[in-house]
């Protein structure tokens, strides 16, 4: 009659000794590849600040600028330009929010158009089809003869010398549908004419900006300051930048 073994404590013991050593060189691994992407995750929002302009703050500049063009009208079918689209703060959830073929954006630095592909395909948006347009002179000739609902800046007017200042508001009449319009945002604070990388960075009046417009055929009003529509960065001097809009007579 065959007996049932009892165990050997020593064996039991080694097995359950591995089985923590084992368990605990999973849990390293899994922290070792959670810290891994924890920090590929910060030197990718590192970048993307970088290119944007404003260290800390991109949650905050991309939410207020989704939620800006939404209560001022953008809707999914609106065709939307967008200069000065960077590393796409506003571009990748306003890609998202609208129907494909609707998105384009134009920047005149190359590394940072590369960095906006990037992302698009990361989360999955390249079936929008949106048009990332790398142009000196405001994507003039790549545009031919295309038209849009919306047109689009944030902290780019302010650094622009006034000869590009010009050059801008021709090309946007030639954009703008007849009922369409142009929003920007300006530094109205007088200042020291100084750079941020490359590019100047200059303080000048609404009406400088309104008189340029008056050129070419647009009118101008302003929307108030960041803050007065709904900016919550509350310690920072951009809040004061006054947000202008301009339609075709």
């Amino acid at each position: 009659m065959s007996r049932l073994a009892k165990p050997n404590g020593d064996i039991t013991m080694r097995g359950m000794g591995r089985l923590r050593q084992a368990k605990r060189k999973i849990q390293r691994i899994a922290f070792n590849s959670l810290s891994l992407q924890t920090f590929v995750d910060e030197e990718e929002q590192n970048s993307l600040e970088k290119h944007m302009g404003f260290p800390g703050q991109w949650q905050e500049h991309r939410r207020f600028q989704l939620a800006f063009v939404k209560e001022h009208g953008v809707i999914p079918t609106s065709r939307f330009l967008e200069f000065g689209s960077g590393p796409l703060t506003l571009g990748l959830p306003l890609i998202d929010y609208l129907d494909k073929n609707k998105y384009v954006g134009v920047d005149i630095r190359p590394n940072v158009t590369d960095i906006a592909h990037n992302q698009v395909a990361k989360h999955g948006l390249a079936w929008k089809n949106p048009r990332l347009i790398v142009s000196d002179d405001f994507a003039a000739d790549e545009l031919a003869d295309k038209t849009f609902d919306f047109v689009f800046s944030f902290s780019m007017l302010f650094h622009l010398k006034d000869q590009l200042v010009e050059r801008l508001f021709a090309v946007i009449a030639e954009r703008l549908t007849p009922t369409g319009c142009y929003w920007g945002n300006i530094n109205n604070v007088d200042m020291p004419e100084s750079t941020w990388l490359k590019f100047p960075f200059v303080g000048r009046s609404p009406e400088f900006y309104g008189a340029i417009a008056e050129q070419h055929g647009m009118t101008m009003k302003s929307l108030g300051s960041l803050e007065d529509n709904g900016f919550r960065l509350k310690d920072k001097l951009e809040r004061h930048n006054v947000l202008l809009e301009f339609r075709l007579r």
